[in-house]
């Protein structure tokens, strides 16, 4: 019975709260060498900026008509970006989009179950690489790291303004729930000779099972993209240029806008704008690992088909 008893205790545990589970953002270079990067306008604009790209949907996402496409552009063949505007740039031409950063990196969450299909979620790290436009040397890179309690250089500096609590967010994991994923967190951000504190609040988008990326396993959801600014059918999109290119080997795709940063703070100024509507950033990102166990039922009948096995053999 001890044996019985520490096993559903094990079982019941491993239920309710799960290990990290690590999203690398995605990259795609299989038949190209390097990918155009993405065209996106901060959170307070819409699709009327002046210039060559009046016509079409400024979309954040890759494979879409306002894709720039240079060499040097996106060389890592990243599908993941960040996207700012840079003083003196905002209501130009081309302001709101040339700094769009192509992302490489990781994203780390916690899951607890807190009811039928919806989970409890902790950011516990992300770590992305941003990689200028036309500019491939590594001394100009941009670095984003999740700001925890334990970032004391950061949460011991009161200018920074953020304290590395309420990285938190929900995860709906079924179709009723649109797979919704939502978050808070705090970021440090480097580029170079600039440091800046960003609070992003609105982290929107899902975590889907990759068996689900089928026309009839989408059938079943309305996913959309938060920011709005793509005008056709998104699951058609995650359909014909995400889906067919996640790794072999994943479980789960991450998709998630970070529609709104505010810039706490800024060690240049005249870098960026230090205000709520300037800064986001739009991840794809893929795991291996299983989120969701076993249901709890099975897990108990497993166990007791271990032990009753185990008694035989002692009995026998």
């Amino acid at each position: 019975m001890k044996a019985l008893a520490f096993l559903l205790a094990l079982y019941c545990a491993a239920c309710v709260c799960l290990a990290d589970v690590t999203f690398t953002m995605m990259i795609w270079t299989n038949d190209t060498t390097e990918l155009p990067t993405a065209v996106g306008l901060k959170p307070s604009y819409n699709n009327t900026n002046d210039g060559v790209y009046t016509t079409l949907d400024s979309d954040w996402l890759l494979f879409t008509p306002d894709d720039k496409d240079a060499a040097g552009y996106n060389f890592f063949g990243a599908l993941s970006h960040k996207f700012n505007d840079r003083v003196g740039l905002s209501g130009l031409a081309h302001g709101g989009y040339e700094s769009a950063n192509s992302l490489t990196g990781s994203v780390s969450l916690a899951f607890a179950e807190a009811a039928p299909d919806t989970w409890a979620v902790d950011v516990k790290d992300f770590y992305t690489v941003g990689s200028k436009a036309n500019n491939t040397s590594t001394a100009q890179m941009s670095y984003s790291y999740l700001v925890t309690t334990n970032f004391l250089f950061v949460v011991t500096n009161s200018y920074f303004g953020v304290d590395g609590l309420g990285n938190t967010g929900v995860w709906h994991s079924s179709n009723a729930g649109n797979w919704s994923l939502s978050l808070s967190a705090d970021s440090f951000a480097q580029t170079p000779g600039v440091q800046h504190t960003e609070e992003y609040k609105d982290c929107l988008g899902c975590i889907i099972p990759v068996a689900q990326l089928t026309n009839g396993g989408l059938a079943a959801t309305g996913i959309t993209d938060p920011s709005g600014y793509y005008t056709n059918n998104f699951e058609h999109y995650l359909l014909d240029e995400i889906a067919p290119r996640v790794p072999a080997d994943a479980r789960y795709l991450l998709f998630v806008q970070l529609l709104k940063a505010h810039i706490l703070y800024s060690t240049n100024p005249a870098h960026v704008d230090t205000n709520a509507t300037l800064f986001g950033e739009c991840w794809f990102a893929t795991t291996p690992d299983e989120i969701i166990p076993e249901p709890l039922g099975l897990l108990v009948v497993s166990a007791l088909g271990v032990i009753f096995h185990v008694r035989r053999r002692w009995t026998t």
